[in-house]
């Protein structure tokens, strides 16, 4: 018999694999990611600024120069914004309409994932791959909420990604395609959050090629790409310029500078607040990070792979780290790699007869998850103060008690197991079962704390004369419940530079403002102040004593009749 005719059937059965592999991971990014799209209310700020930038971009046919609440916003590029508008325009104003695009680009990062893993490592390494990086907490936050980094970890993952392909290709023809598609790539990242976007691939490619001692590769092989990303950045880029003269200064030097290094950084952090969040933000994938490196050490046939894979987990991170202004979002592209590098580790480990770490790791987990249903228990029972859930909410509880069991069976089952395949499976499930509680079982009172948008939307029949008055924290919300581009805002926050703008700084209001407003509007007028309850603290002094005053969950409401 030839050799041929002898692999052909590990051929096939490897085929096999690969098959049932996407259906199942096509169906857990339906199950994760598609169907509880449209469950949850818009979350404050983040969902429902980028769905009302998405829709006054539609309505005002702008494309150049983003908007929110009728001014100018610049903390981001374009991209991110065209995408979402697309989506809205395409399928309606809708919570669904809003997600779908973050939900796709994660979908596309595990495809990349897949077929990295595929062509350098192994089918099943390919399917473990993306499985993993589906179901890590991180991941599976950021593709079910409206947010940009989604956009962003996408496009940063196909640059790595195309850029490897590159160095590495056999063909001359090969490494051009993949250098112009690197290119393209970071053109697109650029065209989501920035400069931060280049500086990502570049950490992970210098190293990696002075650590081959590849200079020439090193000087030669940029050119190429950052072509690409100029051309594919500078209409947008020219277009803004013109449309908006200050739009770069602002860009550049608050939202890059200021926020990397300066002194006054938004959401200032130590050093190490990435490093201490991996466990939680990496859950539960995270926690096998010990069996995982026991079984990749030593790993001789795909080495030169998995350095580089190890270099674009590690570097952003630390590249991150040093930055004086942090977010958890920021390290989302590290885990493409990350979940690379544990799926070949966790692979070797077992092959190796190992389950001990696997099994620890997997027994915590349980733990866990027994204390979170205790806590919930104790918490239902008012040990803890009010109940989590309301009188009416039966259903939730069960499903939350429910889902949270499965997740602690799934781990039991994990960490009981002796095979790879079991134990891979079950603590698969176990992350699955965690996620759906948090699209279909949470309790109202954790709804209104971040979603106050579900209140604000009893307020949709204001007549469009009423003139209306928010806060930074509200205002996004009561824009996109209430269709309305003229709030003016206390306190704005993030809005405070497009409400510096001489047309719009009448909408700026502080607390004498306020007054001012109040008296202008008796007689003609009907006033909404939607806020804060410290926001209402603040603008007390000014409310006539014929204000209307009520609660609807964390929303003040106070109606000024004319």
């Amino acid at each position: 018999m030839s050799s041929a005719a002898a692999s052909a059937p590990s051929d096939a059965s490897n085929d096999i694999v690969l098959r049932r592999g996407a259906i199942a991971l096509l169906a857990l990014f339906a199950l994760i990611y598609l169907l509880p799209l449209g469950v949850r209310p818009l979350s404050s700020p983040d969902e429902v600024r980028y769905g009302e930038i998405a829709r006054e971009m539609i309505a005002s046919g702008d494309w150049v120069s983003p908007h929110f609440n009728g001014v100018r916003y610049f903390e981001k590029p374009v991209l991110g914004h065209w995408l979402n508008a697309i989506s809205v325009a395409t399928l309606g104003e809708s919570r669904f309409a809003v997600r779908l695009p973050v939900a796709l680009a994660t979908g596309l990062s595990g495809l990349i994932v897949f077929l990295l893993a595929r062509r350098f490592i192994s089918r099943s390494t390919a399917v473990l791959s993306s499985a993993i990086f589906l179901t890590t907490l991180i991941v599976a936050g950021c593709g079910s909420v409206a947010v940009l980094d989604a956009f962003l970890a996408l496009f940063v993952t196909a640059a790595v990604a195309a850029y490897y392909v590159a160095v590495t290709a056999g063909t001359r023809r090969e490494r051009y395609a993949y250098l112009a598609l690197c290119g393209v790539a970071c053109g697109a990242a650029f065209l989501t959050k920035g400069f931060i976007a280049w500086a990502i691939p570049a950490v992970v490619a210098a190293p990696y090629l002075i650590a081959r001692r590849d200079l020439r590769t090193l000087l030669t092989s940029p050119w190429l790409p950052f072509g690409v990303a100029i051309l594919v950045s500078l209409p947008w880029g020219v277009l803004v310029h013109l449309r908006e003269a200050d739009f770069w200064r602002y860009f550049v030097i608050v939202e890059h500078l200021q926020r990397f290094a300066g002194d006054n950084a938004q959401h200032p952090q130590p050093p190490w607040f990435f490093v201490a969040y991996l466990p939680a933000i990496g859950w539960p994938w995270i926690w096998l990070l010990p069996a995982a490196a026991i079984g990749i050490r030593g790993e001789g046939r795909h080495k030169d792979f998995l350095f580089y894979a190890a270099l674009w987990a590690v570097m952003p991170l630390l590249f991150f780290s040093a930055s004086k202004g942090k977010l958890l979002t920021y390290v989302l592209p590290c885990f493409a790699p990350l979940s690379i590098l544990l799926a070949a580790g966790l692979e070797r480990y077992f092959a190796a007869g190992r389950t001990r770490a696997f099994r620890i790791a997997a027994g915590l987990a349980a733990v866990l998850l027994a204390l979170l249903l205790v806590l919930l228990a104790v918490s239902q029972a008012g040990k803890l103060g009010a109940p989590a859930y309301g009188p009416d909410e039966h259903g939730k509880l069960a499903a939350m008690a429910a889902l949270l069991a499965a997740a602690l069976v799934c781990a039991v089952i994990a960490a009981r197991s002796t095979g790879a395949r079991t134990g891979l499976v079950a603590f698969t499930g176990t992350a699955v079962a965690f996620f759906l509680p948090l699209d279909v079982a949470l309790p109202q009172r954790a709804i209104d704390g971040f979603a106050p948008s579900t209140a604000i939307a009893h307020y949709v029949a204001t007549p469009a004369d009423t003139v209306l008055v928010s806060d930074a924290s509200l205002a996004g919300a009561v824009a996109w419940e209430l269709n309305r581009q003229d709030v003016y805002v206390v306190n704005p926050g993030e809005m405070s530079y497009g409400l510096s703008y001489p047309e719009a700084r009448h909408r700026k209001l502080t607390s004498a403002m306020l007054g001012d407003l109040i008296a202008s509007s008796r007689g003609a007028h009907d006033m909404l102040v939607l806020c804060e309850p410290d926001t209402e603290k603040e603008i007390d002094s000014q409310l006539p004593t014929n204000t209307e005053r009520s609660q609807d969950g964390r929303v003040r409401v106070l109606r000024i009749p004319r």
